[in-house]
Parts: structure tokens; C-alpha cells; sequence
């Protein structure tokens, strides 16, 4: 991940732009390694958080959610629906859960590499639960987007 893939718009603000461009790549530098280093660790809270448990206890706490969610769209008849996330945690997706299934769809689906994002199929979906944002339980490959197995970390974990 790389937040200042171009420093473009950093130099727009500069007067002299060859005069500060090594200062500018080093700024990009340690911005970079900063997010990397906090993203890192926001991952590894979430991975312990599940570890311990913690989606299991949300489950406990609303154990209907899913389906009284599914009831009230379905008395409005509502029955196309896309919910944009920006949270990191599992919160939405554990609750929108019945029996261990996941109600909505995220666009993942099974095949021989395991889990992998299938475009196609879920832009035929009529109940989308749609993440604004990478997880620590995804990875990016050169065939796809791949959900990863349960115990196994991405590569900068």
C-alpha cells in the first residue's frame, strides 16, 4: 500500500520543486512507513479480537438481528439492497448472520483457490454488503482477491 503513489500534488505546493524533491520523497517515505506500521496494528487487534472470541459474544448479544433485519425489509418490500461499510471490524457482517450464514452478499464465493471475489456473480446480488476499505483477512493475488483461511495471515502480518 502505498498512500503517495505520485508526489504530484505535493509539489503543486512547492515553489521550487527540484530543490525540495528529496525532501518530498523522504516525507512520502516515512508517511508510508507510518500507515503500514498503524495498519499493522489495527489488523492485529481485530485478529486477537477474533481469536478471543469477541464476534461470538456480538452474536450473544443480538442473536435475532439478521432476521429481524430481513423481516423489515421484507414487510417494506424491499428486496434490493446495498449497504456501504467503512468499519474495519466484523460488527455488521457477524450480526447480518444466521445459522452461520452470512445473509447479504459480499461477492465472494467458493472455488478451487479457496475463497475468491467473483465480479460477475455479484453484481446479479440483490442484498450487498460492500467494504470500503482492505482487511486482514483478504489478500490481493494475481489471479484475484482472495479471502484467506482461517489461522493464516497476509503478508505483512
Amino acid at each position: 500500500m502505498i498512500f503517495f503513489s505520485r508526489l504530484d500534488g505535493l509539489f503543486s505546493f512547492v515553489s521550487n520543486k527540484e530543490e525540495y524533491k528529496g525532501y518530498l520523497e523522504k516525507l512520502k517515505e516515512l508517511i508510508n512507513k507510518v500507515l503500514l506500521e498503524k495498519i499493522i496494528a489495527i489488523s492485529e487487534e481485530f485478529r486477537q479480537h477474533e481469536e478471543k472470541a469477541g464476534y461470538k459474544n456480538i452474536k450473544k448479544i443480538f442473536p435475532n438481528f439478521g432476521d429481524a433485519f430481513r423481516s423489515v425489509l421484507n414487510e417494506c418490500g424491499i428486496d434490493n439492497v446495498s449497504i456501504f461499510s467503512t468499519n474495519y471490524d466484523g460488527l455488521l457482517d457477524t450480526m447480518l448472520t444466521k445459522d452461520g450464514m452470512f445473509i447479504f452478499e459480499d461477492g465472494f464465493n467458493k472455488t478451487e483457490r479457496g475463497l475468491m471475489f467473483e465480479e460477475e456473480q455479484f453484481q446479479r446480488c440483490r442484498l450487498k454488503l460492500l467494504h470500503l476499505h482492505g482487511s486482514y483477512k483478504f489478500e490481493e493475488n494475481y489471479y484475484g482477491t482472495e479471502k484467506l483461511k482461517k489461522g493464516r495471515r497476509t503478508k505483512i502480518l
